[in-house]
């Protein structure tokens, strides 16, 4: 799939569950929306906007079952990151300008986040679409793994120490 496509998607997808999704009325849905503004609940929102965009890829790419292999593992790998990418993408801009006072340029800047982590999270897919080694693979499933473990315990019970206070 198309970089910028495949970002955008992930965009519309995010966008989509951060207006739409009620976590409210299905308990369920709460371990994938936002229950509240923090910023966890933006970067799991991401987490889980992501792997259904690659769900939608594979089907889009019709990807042929030997290679499986090589597709699905740099796609959970990058799922995994792009929290991270997320993270370090919006934080440029307090970084840079301290705070930005404007609702309509932090919104501005939330979507060119949203869509720069999902560009940068295909083109690590496409670096690492090849042979991947095995200890690669398991630490791709045990960093799998914990994410999901922490983004559906959090949203249930907040951590001691929050990433940020908020």
């Amino acid at each position: 799939m198309n970089i910028y496509l495949k970002a955008l998607i992930f965009l519309l997808i995010y966008a989509f569950l951060h207006l739409k999704c009620n976590p409210h009325n299905i308990k369920i849905l709460r371990s994938i929306c936002i229950i509240d503004e923090s910023i966890f609940q933006h970067i799991k929102l991401g987490f889980w906007s992501y792997i259904f965009t690659n769900a939608i890829e594979y089907f889009i790419d019709d990807v042929d079952f030997r290679d499986i292999d090589i597709w699905l593992f740099p796609r959970l790998f990058s799922s995994s990151m792009i929290p991270w990418l997320m993270i370090v993408i919006w934080y440029l801009a307090p970084a840079l300008f301290d705070r930005i006072r404007s609702l309509i340029k932090m919104i501005l800047w939330d979507i060119f986040t949203t869509y720069l982590s999902g560009v940068f999270a295909t083109l690590i897919e496409n670096s690492l679409s090849k042979n991947l080694s095995l200890e690669f693979k398991m630490f791709i499933l045990i960093f799998l793994a914990t994410s999901i473990f922490l983004y559906i315990r959090f949203t249930y019970k907040k951590p001691s120490i929050d990433l940020f206070n908020i």
